[in-house]
């Protein structure tokens, strides 16, 4: 499926310019998620939640980061 879209993305990019913007914001949400994860499994007090937070938590903010280049919110 993903080859099926990368071939139509060559072939008729005009067509998948929504499914670019979506998958963009699909990265931002994501990393939001890891993020909130990160902060939860760090500062909670059992290991409900999961362990190794402030991993979690840097590799969202990383892939925030990334995103956010990506879109050219930073520069």
């Amino acid at each position: 499926m993903g080859a099926l879209l990368l071939f139509m993305d060559v072939m008729m990019p005009a067509l998948l310019k929504q499914l670019g913007e979506i998958k963009d914001m699909l990265v931002l949400v994501l990393a939001l998620v890891f993020i909130v994860w990160g902060l939860v499994a760090t500062f909670a007090d059992s290991w409900k939640y999961g362990a190794y937070g402030p991993e979690i938590f840097t590799g969202g903010f990383a892939l925030l980061a990334a995103g956010a280049l990506r879109m050219g919110i930073l520069k």
